[in-house]
């Protein structure tokens, strides 16, 4: 997440995680914000998301509860997206099922560490 500050205060930052970063290896990939003691997203382990849970004051279970229904749904709805009729050549095309393979990838690791946490002690 990323913040507009100013002399009216601090505001979340709109569309800022619209952007999947990971499809550009040519930027920096690092984190603007930590979780738990990482800023890098490939080193995300369970132990980084139970600090995160404990950092937030987030007990653990409602964490994985959510995250669990969020990638849930974010898989099951990227297989209704239909956009072949939008994409104007074959690059566009190539783009997006690169982009629907990465974000389904790191939807499913996320799913296969999230019962790893509960039995983490901070």
């Amino acid at each position: 997440m990323s913040f507009f500050v100013n002399k009216a205060g601090i505001t979340p930052a709109p569309y800022y995680d619209l952007v999947n970063i990971s499809m550009y290896p040519e930027l920096q990939q690092e984190l603007a914000m930590v979780v738990g003691d990482e800023f890098d997203m490939n080193d995300i382990k369970p132990y980084q998301l139970a600090r995160f849970c404990d950092d937030c004051d987030i007990k653990p279970l409602l964490f994985k509860k959510q995250l669990s229904l969020m990638a849930n749904n974010l898989l099951n709805q990227s297989k209704k997206i239909m956009v072949e009729d939008l994409l104007v050549n074959k690059e566009e095309l190539s783009f997006y099922k690169e982009l629907i393979d990465n974000i389904t990838a790191k939807t499913n690791y996320y799913l296969s560490i999230i019962n790893e946490i509960s039995a983490i002690d901070i």
